[in-house]
């Protein structure tokens, strides 16, 4: 038997509404690309929406980082093993970039999952958004911890955006 991820969405609002939207067509154009968690199916209930989602049974990131500095003594990342997180979330984004023209958003270790096999995928592209060579983004979404200086004080961004993430969870 194959275990499933459950992801629970309550839709009350309009914004949770276009968030959802928009992380359903992430995942229809892009779902098969090895770095991104694939969406199995969805069904709706009573004002919440249930995607099935791969198991990523390591969790995230985030989880396993917090976990290793619990210890006593803490311990850090082994430098191979940030290697290959690292180049997984690059094809990742590159893949998103290049092939969709997207811009993630809220590239985090909490949405960078983990199995156990050691794949790294992206999760959680509810507030990505699709930006051309020439556009620019402006909204202001995300966790501000992980955003470019251009993000947090309100200016146009571009892809690039993203790669300063990048650089804030290595």
């Amino acid at each position: 038997s194959t275990a499933f991820a459950l992801k629970e969405i309550s839709i009350q609002g309009q914004s949770t509404r276009h968030q959802l939207a928009k992380e359903l067509q992430m995942h229809k154009d892009c779902g098969r690309m090895p770095y991104i968690v694939q969406l199995f199916d969805v069904f709706y209930e009573e004002g919440r929406v249930y995607l099935v989602l791969e198991l990523m049974d390591w969790g995230s990131l985030e989880m396993l980082l917090r976990v290793q500095t619990m210890r006593e003594p803490p311990v850090r990342m082994d430098e191979g093993v940030l290697a290959v997180v690292l180049r997984h979330i690059l094809s990742a984004i590159s893949f998103l970039h290049d092939e969709h023209k997207v811009v993630h958003r809220d590239l985090k270790p909490g949405n960078v999952v983990i199995d156990c096999r050691g794949e790294v995928k992206l999760a959680d592209f509810g507030v990505s958004r699709v930006l051309d060579n020439e556009a620019k983004g402006m909204s202001w979404v995300g966790t501000a911890s992980y955003m470019s200086p251009e993000r947090l004080q309100g200016c146009e961004y571009s892809h690039k955006a993203d790669i300063w993430s990048i650089g804030i969870m290595a």
